[in-house]
């Protein structure tokens, strides 16, 4: 997540035209701790809300309202600066960054033919399932129904598919999250979903 501090120094970039790529870099190598931080100001805004509860509701009703409109302008003054800086440092999770990392993948490198008859579309991450989701086309040959509907066709490209999954070194670091994978395959001519397979932990 982007945090405030980018805005600022981007400001300051714009103004002087100069570089602060070191700056960028020292913000995003300190971007965990304010989470942290995050934590803190949710303390201090709980303990600020009793402490106006009992200036407010407790206070004398002699106390001069101007005054007490003053006082509250500047709570909210220091409310606003707590967000603002606060507010954009929450730490981006694994399934965040799975999300972002296959949405990349698709933009910069699909569609592509992975064989002859075999397009892969795209790739996407589900975060709510925590699935990565392959979906292809394909054409010429594998285009037909009837192959799909052969189960012993449909078996051995299932042990095709597994036995890659179980071998691909790109995909380590997400099998040991014990995420799921689909595979969409439709057909180029009439965009009908011809066949579906899904695998969890228990099968890779």
């Amino acid at each position: 997540m982007i945090f405030v501090g980018y805005t600022f120094i981007n400001l300051f970039s714009l103004i002087f035209g100069c570089k602060v790529t070191a700056i960028s870099v020292i913000c995003k190598a300190f971007r965990p701790y304010f989470y942290v931080f995050r934590h803190i100001f949710d303390i201090y805004q709980a303990l600020l809300n009793l402490y106006l509860r009992k200036k407010y509701i407790f206070a004398s009703p002699k106390k001069d309202n101007k005054q007490q409109t003053t006082d509250m302008n500047k709570v909210l003054a220091i409310l606003c600066f707590g967000a603002l800086l606060f507010g954009g440092c929450k730490r981006e999770t694994k399934d965040e960054r799975f999300q972002r990392e296959f949405q990349k993948f698709t933009q910069n490198e699909c569609p592509v033919f992975v064989d002859r008859c075999t397009r892969l579309d795209s790739a996407v991450y589900d975060i709510p399932s925590h699935t990565l989701c392959y979906f292809y086309s394909v054409q010429d040959d594998l285009d037909n129904e009837t192959i799909f509907e052969n189960e012993d066709m449909t078996s051995t490209f299932r042990a095709d598919i597994l036995k890659g999954l179980k071998g691909s070194l790109p995909l380590k670091p997400y099998k040991d999250e014990g995420i799921a994978f689909h595979y969409a395959y439709r057909s180029i001519s009439t965009g009908k979903t011809l066949f579906e397979l899904t695998f969890t932990e228990e099968d890779y």
